[in-house]
């Protein structure tokens, strides 16, 4: 029986998806640095996953595009509980690849704070493979900056993707929280 409503509405599906069945493309994750999880696990543990995570159609395959932690946490749980396996909680979102690496950017911005590496990879990409422009990108991280917002938005992708060409020194002290940004944009 569906469910009436006295509001106008539309209804999306949701799908699940045994996760070894999920097409992972870690590039498209919009993370260098990946969070920890444990948390979410004992969440899901206690309470069920909440929020779907993302998912499109490629060659009849779904493709994870957003909520990599959910998918990760939802695995490690498989792993550590065999015998009852869960099916990961997916909405169908159509797009391109580039749309879906978009949402993932923003999701992770939203949800659970990115890295200062994070964003110089997202950086990167986005303007090597997808051709952005700095201002482009800016108008994506900052949307609806204008004028003062927006050049002050520009320059912080520019020292965001200065990031990227750290020793491998400089970005292990990063990681481990011993080089900020600031100063390794410096150095």
């Amino acid at each position: 029986m569906a469910v009436q409503w006295e509001v106008k509405s539309s209804c999306t599906q949701e799908w699940r998806f045994m996760p070894e069945d999920i097409v992972v493309k870690p590039a498209l994750n919009g993370r260098h640095v990946l969070p920890d999880i444990e948390a979410l696990i004992q969440d899901i543990l206690t309470n069920g996953q909440h929020t779907p995570v993302q998912i499109r159609k490629d060659g009849g395959r779904p493709v994870l595009l957003a909520g990599y932690s959910r998918y990760r946490a939802v695995c490690e749980i498989n792993k550590r509980f065999p015998k009852e396996p869960r099916a990961l909680r997916c909405s169908y979102v159509q797009c391109s690849e580039e749309e879906g690496f978009l949402t993932a950017i923003s999701e992770n911005r939203v949800r659970n704070s990115t890295t200062e590496l994070d964003d110089a990879y997202n950086i990167k990409r986005l303007m090597k493979q997808y051709a952005k422009t700095e201002e482009e990108v800016a108008a994506i991280y900052f949307p609806g900056a204008q004028d003062d917002e927006l050049k002050a938005a520009i320059r912080w992708v520019r020292k965001r993707e200065a990031l990227v060409n750290l020793s491998p020194e400089a970005e292990k002290a990063m990681k481990e929280g011993r080089l900020k940004g600031s100063a390794a944009v410096a150095i």
